[in-house]
Formats: structure tokens, sequence, C-alpha cells
């Protein structure tokens, strides 16, 4: 009986094999041909593409009464006005063994123009930041950040005074 039933299963595959392959194959698809779409079209930037006058400002960087940075920067025109230090702090000999136990801290400042702006934005932004290594007994890992990032426009006054987070200061002068 075995058998009887392998062969009827044989044989029913067999004659849905040829049922199958007698099928004519489906229609084909039409596709309807990709219509082109016209590049964007952007609208004039509301600001000056020319850039703001080029000025001549002083800037200090302080953290409570230790001057981090103090230097003379050009602000305006299409770009940006940056000053980025990285430096090696020293910590006690038995942490600077080893490569990933070197401490170093950060400084970073930079003003944009803001050429594309429209309304009542500011002409610049100020963004800084002081990064250093965590404190603590022994070899301390990670690090501590501290920023500031505000917007500000040249109005007639010739000092500006922006306070961050555990004493960051910067002070802008005009010469």
């Amino acid at each position: 009986m075995r058998l009887v039933v392998i062969g009827m299963v044989a044989m029913m595959a067999t004659s849905a094999t040829a049922q199958v392959s007698a099928a004519p194959p489906p229609p084909p698809i039409a596709v309807p041909s990709a219509t082109r779409v016209p590049p964007p079209v952007f609208s004039p930037s509301p600001g000056d593409l020319r850039g703001l006058p080029v000025t001549s400002i002083m800037v200090r960087m302080m953290l409570g009464k230790q001057i981090l940075w103090n230097g003379p920067l050009n602000i305006g025109g299409n770009g940006v006005a940056r000053i980025s230090v990285n430096e090696p702090v020293d910590r006690p000999d038995d942490c600077n063994a080893s490569p990933e136990n070197r401490a170093y801290r950060q400084i970073e400042l930079s003003i944009n123009s803001q050429t594309y702006r429209s309304g009542n934005m500011p002409e610049y932004r100020l963004s800084a930041r002081y990064v250093r290594p965590g404190e603590g007994a022994g070899c301390p890992m990670g690090t501590r950040t501290i920023a500031i990032d505000q917007g500000f426009s040249l109005d007639g006054r010739k000092s500006f005074l922006f306070e961050g987070d555990g004493g960051m200061q910067v002070q802008i002068m005009l010469q």
C-alpha cells in the first residue's frame, strides 16, 4: 500500500508539473515613462551676500579670575573668526604613566557672522567652550565642560559681556 501511495503522489506531482509548465506566460506589464521634474528654484537670501563689514575686536575669555584666552579677532565678512587651543594639563606622576591617563584642556571660541539673517536676528553668533579634566582623588577620568552660545549685534556699544555657568565670561571690546 505504501508503494501505491508513493506512486500516486509521484504521478500527481508529474501531472501538476505538466499543467504548470503548459500555462502561457503572463502578459507584459506596461510601465509609464518617468516624468522629468524641473530642478528646484531657490529664492534669494534676505541677507546681504557680501557679508558684514570686517570689524576688529578684542576678546577675553575668563573662568573666574583666570584668563583662558585674550587676543584680537577680526569678525564679519562671510566667515568665522575662530581660535582653538588644546594643551596638556599637569597631573600626578603616577597618572601620566599611560597615554589614556594624559589630560588636556580645550579652549574654543568662534564668532560667526550671520549673513543669512532676516528680521531682528542678531548679526553675530558667539560660541565659547572650555573643557577641563575631571577632578577627584587618584587619577580621575572624564571631563567637565562649560559653554556659552549666544547671538549679539553691534548696536553702537563698545563692549559686550556674556556670562555662563561656573564663572565663565566672554568679554568683547570693539577697537
